[in-house]
C-alpha cells in the first residue's frame, strides 16, 4: 500500500496496476497447483490457499521495488528518501491527515456493513439478493473510485503549483465525468435489472429481489460517484476532517436512520434498507460538494 501510494503520488499508476495484475495471476497459477497437489506438490486443500496468497502479497511489493527502481522519475525520488530523515513533526503531519480518511472509511463500510446485519434479520433471500445487488454497485463504483484517486494527484499538484484556473477545470471535469459515467451505470441497472443478477445465481427468488434492489441502485448511483468524486477533490486539498463529518453524519446518522426506519417501521423490507443507502449518500454528494465550494473561495481568497 505505501509503495502503491508513492506511485501514486508521483504521477505513476500503470506500475501498481502491472504489481496487482502479476500478483493475481501468481495467485490462481499456485492455488491451482497447492491446493490440488500439481507439479509433484502435495494436496494442501484450504492450507495451500493460505500458502498461495501469502506468497503473492509477499511478491506485490517486491515487483513494486523493483519496478520503481527502473523508472527514472520515481527511482529519483528514492534516492533523495535516502537522505531525509523522519521527524516527530512529520509523523504527526501525515497521522493528521491520515486518520481522518481512515475514520471516514471506517465509517463508511461500518453503515454498510451494519446494514447487511439488518438485511440478515429480514431472512436468507433478502441477504443473498443484497450480496448480489451490492456487488454490482460496487463494480461500477471502482471506476469512480479510481477517477476520483487521480483527481486527488491532480488536484495537490496544480494546488502546489497556483494554478487556480486549471484546479477548478479539473474539478468540474472530474465531476461530470463520474456523474456521467454512474448514470449510465444507473440506467443499465434499470434496463437490465432482471438479468444482471443470473451472473450470481440461478435462484428465481434472489433475482427477483436483486432487481427490485437494483432499482433504487439505478437512484443512488449519481450521488455514490458524486460524493467519492467530491472526496478525492477536498483530499487534493488535504481538507480531511469536515469530510470525516460529513461521512459519518450522512451514512451513520442519516442513512443508518432511514435504513431501519424504512425496514422495520414502515415494513418496506430490503427495498427500506437501501432507501437509506440512497438517503445517506444523497446527503454525502450534497454536502461534499458544497464544501468543495467553500475550499475553492477560500483558496481564490489566498491567491
Amino acid at each position: 500500500m505505501l509503495l502503491k501510494q508513492i506511485g501514486e503520488g508521483l504521477g505513476n499508476t500503470v506500475i501498481e496496476m502491472v504489481a496487482t495484475i502479476a500478483a493475481n495471476l501468481l495467485n490462481v497459477v499456485l492455488n491451482y497447483i497447492l491446493i490440488f497437489g500439481k507439479l509433484g506438490f502435495p494436496a494442501l486443500g484450504l492450507l495451500g490457499a493460505g500458502y498461495a496468497t501469502l506468497i503473492s502479497r509477499i511478491a506485490m511489493p517486491l515487483v513494486l521495488y523493483a519496478g520503481f527502481m527502473y523508472i527514472k522519475p520515481i527511482k529519483h525520488y528514492f534516492a533523495l528518501m535516502r537522505t531525509v530523515k523522519a521527524t516527530l513533526h512529520g509523523v504527526v503531519r501525515i497521522f493528521s491527515i491520515g486518520l481522518p480518511i481512515a475514520g471516514q472509511l471506517v465509517l463508511e463500510v461500518s453503515a454498510f456493513a451494519f446494514s447487511a446485519v439488518m438485511m440478515g434479520w429480514l431472512g436468507d433471500v433478502p441477504l443473498a439478493s443484497h450480496q448480489v445487488a451490492m456487488g454490482l454497485a460496487s463494480f461500477t463504483f471502482m471506476i469512480a473510485n479510481g477517477v476520483a484517486m487521480a483527481t486527488t494527484i491532480r488536484i495537490s499538484f496544480l494546488l502546489g503549483t497556483r494554478n487556480l484556473e486549471s484546479m477548478e477545470r479539473v474539478s468540474y471535469s472530474a465531476v461530470h465525468l463520474v456523474v456521467t459515467y454512474m448514470g449510465l451505470c444507473g440506467l443499465c441497472f434499470m434496463l437490465f435489472r432482471h438479468q444482471l443478477p443470473y451472473i450470481f445465481t440461478s435462484d428465481i427468488r434472489v433475482i427477483d429481489q436483486a432487481a427490485s434492489l437494483l432499482m433504487v441502485a439505478a437512484l443512488f448511483e449519481l450521488f455514490d460517484g458524486l460524493q467519492v468524486v467530491c472526496l478525492g477533490i477536498l483530499r487534493g486539498f488535504a481538507d480531511v476532517k469536515a469530510p470525516m463529518f460529513i461521512a459519518g453524519f450522512s451514512y451513520t446518522v442519516i442513512g443508518l436512520s432511514v435504513s431501519y426506519v424504512c425496514a422495520f417501521t414502515l415494513k418496506m423490507g430490503p427495498e427500506g434498507i437501501w432507501y437509506g443507502f440512497l438517503a445517506g449518500l444523497v446527503a454525502a454528494g450534497i454536502l461534499l460538494a458544497l464544501r468543495i465550494r467553500k475550499k475553492i473561495r477560500e483558496v481564490e481568497r489566498l491567491m
